[in-house]
């Protein structure tokens, strides 16, 4: 692999690696690329599950793997949202990602 460069890539776009072409991203957009990703689609379930956020690799239009990639949530945030209940405050969880994730950030899971 070429030493780092820096590439602007938009998404959608696949990037030029060492004579391959990669795409990184979800499930749509290598089904946008033509790429399935059946194949590890229960590992990217299981990956979802442990509250990851899931980003599949095609090389030359072929599926190569996934990524997971997960943002724990802080420990001293279990004690502050208690706190801020506490002082009537309303808690709201507003996302965008998966079901599952949702679930795993839901205060009654802590």
């Amino acid at each position: 692999m070429q030493p780092e460069h820096r590439l602007r890539v938009r998404p959608g776009e696949k990037v030029p690696v060492d004579g391959h072409q990669v795409a990184l991203g979800s499930n749509g957009l290598l089904a946008d690329l033509n790429v399935a990703v059946d194949e590890l689609a229960g590992q990217a379930e299981h990956l979802r599950r442990q509250g990851q956020t899931v980003m599949f690799v095609a090389v030359d239009g072929r599926l190569a793997g996934l990524l997971g990639v997960a943002d724990p949530i802080k420990q001293s945030t279990p004690e502050a949202v208690r706190i801020l209940d506490d002082g009537g405050a309303r808690i709201v969880i507003v996302t965008g990602d998966s079901p599952s994730k949702r679930q795993r950030w839901s205060p009654s899971c802590w």
